[in-house]
């Protein structure tokens, strides 16, 4: 019989969710990739400028409107234009510790999640605030750039504790409510409060251990709404600026937006990622979501997930060019399609493998395999491509799962795979020669 080419565009990611169909577009495995516009490509390589040695999560590079900050885990350091590390403030936090900072330009806050420190950049002076005009807050951040928001109150400030949202004077560095009834507080109703972000300056979105919530600005204050009673996986498990994508409890992926919530999936996979170090950086020049625990690591890129080679500690943006701290892994590439069986039930053979692939690195492809669904699958021989992208496979099974292999690569592309498929099995061939004459319309 005939053989049959099926290609598959590769514009999906990781499945979402467990039992998908088979014969799907989805991937089983997508490993040292990012979903591109059109196919997969090399995950991002940041610039590391700095001499210090990367243990994940440090060091972490922040660039803020006039210095770049360098934090360790004893604590924040300035860095010249040789990147020569200076120190600023001592102050050590354990790997679980993110620090968060309102940038002003030349006057910026930063939290450690204990206590808040303020940095005049003219005076050259940093030192933590007075408590009588600022709490202390486990997250702070500025607000359209000219107000301070907090959250998970740690000091005495009126009635407020770990469960309650701050904000204060438009233009001022007090929290301390008054007439004018622009600084105030809120119990948000989500538990302790782990992390707030401000979200594409329209609101301020609040993470907590029993929910999310979110303030908007009515008037000279905010207004409040509850956006989940569902916890957080963490305190760092949240990021982003336009949009926020945040991990639950459960190990689901969810995006808010200025359009509400939704709820994206991918829960056996971020279910294993540690509460205490699961964290969600944001690449702005691409606009990806690096997710990782130091051990694990997933990219959203193009609303898919792949799976991270690299782990970041951090990432910023600074002469036009993604900066950060990444620990390697291997470095390989892998991909492997989800299970086919064509929608036809019985033997079929992959014949040739094609991929619509540029890379500079070495590469190999194999075919899992397995006679019936449910069956343990096998893998073939591992078989160098040639340059023009071709393998012979020579599998036979009902069900076929093509993959690949990409070592020691410094540029990769893949835009398709295509396999040519050869039917094996005589009651197949039978059925497809009944449907041609037409005796499948049993009217």
């Amino acid at each position: 019989m005939k053989a049959i080419r099926k290609t598959y565009a590769l514009d999906q990611g990781l499945m979402p969710v467990k039992n998908v169909p088979t014969s799907g577009k989805w991937l089983k495995q997508a490993s040292g990739v990012r979903k591109g516009l059109s196919g997969l490509e090399m995950e991002a390589v940041p610039t590391y400028p700095l001499s210090v040695s990367v243990s994940w999560p440090w060091p972490q590079i922040v660039n803020l409107t006039s210095e770049v900050i360098v934090i360790q885990s004893d604590g924040l350091y300035t860095v010249d234009g040789t990147w020569s590390l200076t120190s600023l403030v001592s102050s050590s936090v354990d790997d679980s510790t993110m620090w968060q900072f309102a940038d002003f330009g030349d006057i910026w806050f930063a939290t450690n999640g204990s206590v808040v420190y303020k940095r005049d950049i003219e005076a050259g002076t940093i030192s933590a605030t007075d408590s009588t005009e600022f709490p202390q807050v486990t997250s702070l951040v500025a607000f359209k750039k000219g107000q301070l928001v907090g959250a998970g109150v740690q000091s005495s400030w009126y009635d407020c504790d770990a469960e309650y949202a701050v904000w204060g004077n438009i233009g001022s560095e007090t929290f301390v409510p008054d007439w004018k009834n622009e600084a105030g507080y809120r119990h948000m109703g989500i538990g302790t409060i782990y992390r707030c972000l401000g979200l594409a300056d329209q609101a301020v979105v609040f993470y907590g251990s029993e929910g999310v919530a979110m303030l908007t600005p009515a008037g000279a204050t905010f207004s409040y709404q509850l956006l989940s009673k569902i916890p957080v996986l963490g305190k760092n498990a949240m990021g982003g600026q336009a949009e926020h994508l945040y991990i639950s409890s459960e190990g689901k992926l969810y995006r808010i937006s200025t359009e509400g919530r939704e709820i994206l999936g991918y829960q056996s996979y971020l279910s294993e990622l540690s509460s205490s170090l699961g964290r969600i950086l944001y690449d702005p020049i691409r606009e990806d979501y690096h997710i990782t625990d130091g051990s694990l690591g997933y990219i959203y890129a193009n609303k898919q997930l792949t799976e991270a080679t690299r782990f970041a500690t951090q990432l910023c943006v600074y002469d036009d060019e993604l900066v950060g701290a990444f620990e390697d892994n291997s470095g390989t590439i892998e991909i492997q399609l989800q299970e086919h069986d064509s929608n036809l039930v019985g033997m079929k053979s992959i014949e040739f493998l094609e991929f619509g692939l540029k890379t500079d690195g070495t590469v190999t492809a194999a075919v899992d395999f397995s006679y019936q669904l449910g069956q343990e699958e096998r893998e073939s021989t591992w078989k160098p491509v040639n340059n023009s992208g071709f393998v012979y496979a020579g599998v036979t099974a009902n069900l076929l799962s093509p993959k690949l292999r990409v070592s020691d690569p410094s540029e990769f592309k893949l835009d398709y795979i295509t396999y040519s498929l050869k039917v094996t099995d005589n009651r197949i061939q039978n059925q497809l020669q009944a449907m041609s004459d037409g005796s499948w319309n049993v009217n």
